[in-house]
């Protein structure tokens, strides 16, 4: 039921009452056109602000049951809306002679870390790159020494400039992930780098032993490798491992939705592990 106001209304906005069952939902309609939805209260009650223009319409409410449908309407509530009143409210300042305070500006401006003094800067922590000759460069004190390793081997040893830059080209022992670091006066900085195999693009076929390594897909990759039909694991990306193969014939799947899915077979001599470095190759 919609409660009909104790005065006619003027044209804005009219705040419509009526009640209906607890927990329920009703729809509006003014003039044969659904207006929107509000929930009854458990007390029964609801209300829906109307923007009403001048002159005479029809408003009516109706129950929506469980799946959204109309179950029952209200009687009509005619009403003849007036002109808009031209009497300032007085709760709303004059805008004429009020002065809107004006707000702070926020500050916007993103606070900038400062610039290590003690890292290796190129390669970027995490990346990867192709399988030989390397060369790390970084930031140290000025001219000081600086031993570089990798892993626990120790690779070298580089002087840092009058503005404390300083390279070292090295050739890392094997493929795979490797982990840099920089030591000097106490100091230590470090990064992991994979390195992955020269020449190696997407549905390259390479012999594969023991281990498979399959990296730089996205995180959506599904990875299958399969010995004849028979599935033996499957792992997601955005990097697959899989360990302790033996020798025999096998076969990889990868799939990424978007891109062109692989499906390549491989055998696994002995005593070898390759890493598969999938670049994307879109639709």
């Amino acid at each position: 039921m919609l409660e009909a106001p104790t005065s006619p209304p003027s044209a804005g906005d009219f705040v419509l009452n009526g009640t209906g069952s607890p927990g329920s939902e009703v729809q509006i309609v003014r003039d044969g056109v659904v207006l929107g939805k509000t929930p009854v209260s458990d007390t029964g009650n609801f209300d829906y602000t109307v923007t009403l223009k001048a002159g005479p319409t029809v408003l009516s409410a109706e129950a929506l049951d469980s799946s959204g449908k109309s179950a029952a309407k209200s009687a009509p509530l005619k009403l003849e809306v007036g002109a808009a009143s031209s009497t300032p409210n007085p709760s709303t300042p004059d805008s004429s002679t009020a002065t809107t305070p004006t707000p702070p500006t926020p500050d916007t401006s993103v606070p900038v870390a400062p610039a290590p003094t003690f890292a290796i800067l190129s390669p970027t922590d995490g990346s990867s790159v192709p399988e030989g000759p390397l060369t790390l460069s970084g930031v140290a004190q000025p001219n000081s020494s600086v031993d570089v390793f990798d892993g626990d081997t120790k690779a070298g040893t580089v002087k840092a400039d009058g503005a404390g830059k300083w390279s070292l080209e090295l050739t890392p022992k094997g493929g795979g992930d490797h982990a840099f670091e920089i030591r000097s006066g106490g100091q230590t900085s470090r990064i992991s780098l994979t390195l992955r195999p020269n020449g190696l693009t997407a549905g390259s076929l390479v012999p594969c032993p023991c281990n498979l390594r399959i990296s730089t897909i996205p995180s959506s990759a599904v990875v299958t490798v399969f010995q004849g039909a028979r599935e033996l694991e499957r792992q997601r990306g955005p990097s697959t491992f899989f360990a302790g193969y033996k020798e025999g014939n096998y076969r990889y799947n990868v799939y990424v939705k978007g891109y062109k899915g692989l499906d390549k077979t491989f055998s696994l001599p002995k005593n070898r592990n390759i890493s598969v470095y999938l670049d994307k190759n879109p639709r």
